[in-house]
């Protein structure tokens, strides 16, 4: 697609879905976010516009877009094709994959650039597609496998501890973790925990559980469990890591922003969905490790995800972003569970607008949120 003349402002789509049960919420939950991104957008001389798959006209390169301007949201008005895309649509969502997959494919032959294309979005969904394309490349990952009876006794007869996952579930929903506890088979769902004495039982007990709480697909995966926590003992609330990757206008990866989700109670996962609190990072760290090796900790994070990203770029495709969720084993050897091409920000303005952390850090998070709103748009600008 070629762009306009050089004086016109770029304009980077954001594709979502509209909603219908808020007038002041257009969007539902991310509207405040996309108005974020109109805001630091437009510092940068960048112009916004919103839009769903439904929006684009059937026969020529427009869509019915809306702009956040003077603190409210525009009607739909009808312009031309944005010159880039920043894709925040459901991918699997029955109710819009199908017209959200239309838009995108018709977006793709028009020319325009993605900030994160359909390609990452399609493997960081999957978490085996995510496991096999990372696995062997000198990045720690917990042993993960399709699940099955017989992989799942393997995988507990060889590691006591672990997680049986959709394979394209989010926000903690369907998880299941399993370990040994004194002698039990201790089962953690949701608030649910349930004890199985006998190996022959748990097998049925996890297939209860799982009921209709599968994949997309009906497909569930089986992963091993790492933990800060010794052997027999739970000494910590758990928690771990997320780290948000960004590329600037220089097209050079870096590290936003790095939280610790520490779960507030006893439940498998530590989604802020489920309960979690977004905490510093510095601080858990240093609470569970000491300085010292909160330091080398976040050292080899960092290489971690900057890997990642690379990766990502040479076998996938150029991307701009990426959230990456860490668990750290009691060495503090850093693990990678799962990797997000679509990543909130919501544990970054949870610190800063905490009243439990001091006023430095919460500018501090107050910063790292502005400017993970607005690095897509940066990115952005390489790409025309």
């Amino acid at each position: 697609m070629n762009r306009p003349s050089s004086h016109i402002p770029l304009i980077v789509g954001i594709l979502t879905r509209r909603s219908l049960d808020d007038p002041t919420q257009p969007f539902g939950r991310p509207t405040t976010f996309f108005a974020e991104c109109c805001i630091e957008a437009a510092r940068l001389g960048v112009q916004v516009v919103v839009f769903e798959a439904d929006d684009l006209d059937p026969d020529r390169p427009e869509l019915r877009g809306s702009r956040f301007i003077d603190g409210s949201w525009t009607e739909p008005e009808l312009m031309r094709f944005p010159d880039v895309v920043y894709d925040r649509a459901p991918l699997f969502d029955p109710a819009c994959a199908t017209s959200a997959n239309r838009a995108r494919f018709r977006l793709i032959d028009a020319g325009v650039p993605f900030i994160n294309p359909l390609k990452l979005l399609e493997v960081a969904a999957d978490k085996l597609a995510t496991y096999r394309l990372l696995v062997g490349h000198d990045i720690t990952m917990p042993a993960t496998a399709r699940l099955d009876e017989e992989g799942f006794a393997e995988y507990r007869e060889r590691f006591g501890h672990l997680f049986v996952k959709p394979v394209r579930g989010s926000n903690g929903t369907g998880v299941i973790e399993v370990k040994r506890e004194h002698g039990l088979a201790v089962v953690r769902y949701g608030t649910e925990r349930v004890e199985v004495k006998a190996d022959g039982r748990l097998w049925e007990t996890i297939t209860a559980l799982m009921g209709n709480n599968r994949s997309t697909h009906g497909v569930s995966l089986i992963q091993q469990g790492i933990s800060t926590e010794r052997a027999g003992e739970r000494p910590f609330p758990r928690f771990d890591l997320r780290v948000m990757m960004q590329k600037d206008e220089r097209k050079a990866w870096g590290m936003t922003g790095l939280v610790a989700r520490v779960s507030q109670s006893d439940v498998p996962t530590t989604n802020l969905s489920t309960g979690a609190r977004a905490e510093v990072a510095e601080h858990v760290l240093d609470d569970v490790y000491g300085p010292a090796m909160r330091r080398s900790i976040i050292a080899s994070v960092t290489e971690t995800g900057l890997g990642i990203c690379q990766l990502l770029d040479r076998d996938i495709c150029p991307c701009g972003e990426l959230g990456i969720d860490i668990v750290t084993d009691a060495a503090g050897r850093p693990w990678v569970i799962e990797i997000n091409a679509k990543p909130g920000r919501s544990v970054f303005k949870r610190i800063a607008q905490s009243a439990e952390v001091s006023e430095e850090d919460r500018q501090r998070f107050a910063h790292i949120r502005q400017r993970s709103v607005a690095m897509p748009f940066r990115y952005a600008r390489t790409l025309v």
